[in-house]
């Protein structure tokens, strides 16, 4: 009888061992994206392996992807010595690629400080050198001027076109050689309406360097915003000739290409940009969409299937690449926006999806979100994408959910830099709200600081005992009128009062003031509720109620 061939079939289970061994060899073979993926299952099964955890950072940072890699890196640097000096090697240079200078400069300053003669050493001197010597002659700009900028594109981002324009209007008096003020300053008066006085600083830039790309391109696209037809016609040649000297100048002059429909020239630009930059997502995606729409499905489909293996949760991207598939089937046409979103008429679908969702008990909507995970991907699209009330409303159902995913994405929400300060004050409540451990770790007004509840700035000092009392009287009031799950509207009103203030007010009367809150923010979603209501529950006078309330509608008033 002939001897049985040994079965050679590997079992469908493996373990964390076999995936860190695939992303060794994938990392090997220069495959970064699949060693993502496989390292990052290898984490998966094995979450408390520190080893696995310090790879998929550095791969991290090796990527370009430096806040994902900082949050790693902060979660371990407390839970074990060995691995800090690492940690904070490799946080330095991840503040450093976010432009974070003096964040850098200080985790390679404690590098030397405390681990002399460590494996660390003579890298993070020689990154101190190098930071000392571009700020010395002027090639770095200090963080605080970063800061500031940062600001005011997350203003711009906002729509607080007039606060941008105060920002950059500074900062460009101040530094009238730093050209990339100037185009932000021209951009936020265009934003604001002010067409003839974007166009005439965007000549100005010009006029100071002759094929700047990015003033080049605004002053094109507001010309052919506004319908100057011969302006555009006047410098639509210098965009053949645009100085592109890094990604971030291929994208802005392929973009401008495509607004004026001219997607052929912008595709060779976008692949340029993806040499430079092969794991940026919106790069890939406007790399995606301009081969669609350009007939090349295959090379779209390809830039899509990237997207999702870096980030599977992008519904965004598995939308249009279904699209695709479906119009290719009929035969139909498929234009592909450049904005990195969905249809209106799909957003809206989406959010009444989501509001008949979110109207399930809390043990159901538990359920569906560790179940479900279409519905999981839709509500962190809804956190990415949505606006400040939809925002709102989905950190009020993190709350509901309150488990330890729902934790990660309010802390990882923390450190990302275009995030507002108002969305993170709420996020520090709702994160105290469900028991997260202190401090919250996180960018505010441009500064990586730890934060306390309360605190709404890093410059805010001590927080009133009473804050506590507030929140307590609140969630009791809250759950009497069975309204519970309102709680994080209340909070919300409560973080945007007090960051309408340089310190922190004492607020006496906890009753008065949570009854007001209650009152208020309910009355905002529509709930019909009276002061006169929760002055009985709370056993005080409705005066003191109303008092609270003018208080806080004036100052509302004033910030708006």
């Amino acid at each position: 009888m002939p001897e049985r061939k040994a079965n050679k079939i590997m079992p469908f289970a493996q373990g964390a061992e076999f995936y860190f061994a695939k992303y060794k060899r994938k990392l090997e073979q220069g495959q970064y994206i699949e060693a993502l993926c496989a390292l990052r299952v290898a984490c998966e099964k094995e979450p408390e392996n520190r080893e696995y955890a310090l790879e998929l950072a550095e791969l991290y940072t090796e990527m370009d992807f430096y806040e994902e890699s900082n949050y790693i890196l902060l979660k371990l640097f407390p839970k074990d010595p060995d691995y800090q000096e690492e940690c904070l090697y490799g946080m330095g240079c991840n503040f450093f690629g976010l432009q974070d200078i003096d964040r850098a400069k200080e985790c390679f300053e404690k590098v030397l400080r405390y681990y002399p003669g460590g494996n660390y050493e003579e890298d993070a001197a020689d990154f101190l050198e190098y930071l000392e010597e571009e700020q010395q002659i002027g090639g770095i700009l200090s963080a605080a001027v970063f800061a500031e900028a940062e600001k005011g594109r997350r203003c711009l981002d906002n729509g607080e076109t007039g606060q941008a324009i105060e920002i950059f209007s500074k900062l460009a008096e101040a530094y009238p050689e730093q050209v990339f003020l100037k185009n932000n300053l021209a951009l936020s008066l265009y934003c604001a309406g002010e067409t003839d006085k974007a166009i005439a600083l965007s000549r100005q830039v010009l006029m100071q360097e002759r094929y700047n790309p990015h003033a080049i391109c605004n002053l094109l696209l507001f010309a052919n915003g506004a319908g100057k037809k011969e302006l555009v016609e006047t410098y639509r040649p210098l965009l053949d000739k645009a100085d592109c000297r890094e990604a971030d100048d291929d994208i802005k002059v392929a973009l401008t290409y495509c607004e004026l429909g001219e997607e052929e020239k912008a595709y060779p630009l976008f692949r340029r940009a993806l040499e430079e930059l092969p794991y940026d997502g919106q790069v890939l995606y406007f790399a995606a969409a301009c081969a669609q729409n350009l007939g090349k499905y295959a090379e779209a489909q390809q830039y899509f299937a990237e997207i999702l293996k870096l980030w599977p949760q992008n519904t965004v991207v598995s939308y249009y690449k279904q699209k695709m598939q479906r119009c290719r089937d009929t035969g139909s046409v498929l234009k592909i926006p450049y904005t990195c979103q969905v249809p209106e008429e799909e957003i809206a679908r989406r959010l009444l999806y989501l509001n008949t969702q979110f109207a399930l008990p809390d043990e159901a909507l538990r359920e569906l979100w560790q179940q479900d995970a279409e519905f999981s991907a839709l509500v962190l699209w809804g956190m990415e994408a949505g606006g400040p009330a939809a925002r709102k409303m989905i950190i009020g159902v993190l709350v509901r959910i309150g488990d330890a995913r729902a934790e990660e994405i309010m802390r990882r929400q923390l450190l990302k830099r275009e995030e507002s300060d108002e969305a993170k004050n709420m996020l520090f409540f709702a994160l105290h709200y469900i028991g997260a451990k202190q401090p919250y770790i996180a960018y505010v007004s441009g500064k990586m600081t730890e934060v306390r509840l309360g605190a709404t700035e890093p410059s805010l000092g001590k927080v009133p005992d009473s804050y506590d009392e507030i929140l307590r009287q609140l969630l009791e009031l809250l759950t009497r009128l069975q309204q519970k799950k309102m709680l994080p509207q209340a909070v919300g009103l409560f973080s945007e009062y007090l960051s309408t203030y340089t310190k922190p007010p004492a607020l006496r009367n906890c009753k008065a003031w949570a009854g007001a809150l209650a009152v208020l923010a309910l009355q905002e979603e529509g709930v019909q509720v009276r002061p006169e209501q929760a002055a009985e529950l709370l056993d005080i006078q409705v005066r003191s109620i109303n008092r609270c309330m003018g208080l806080i509608r004036r100052k509302m008033a004033e910030k708006s």
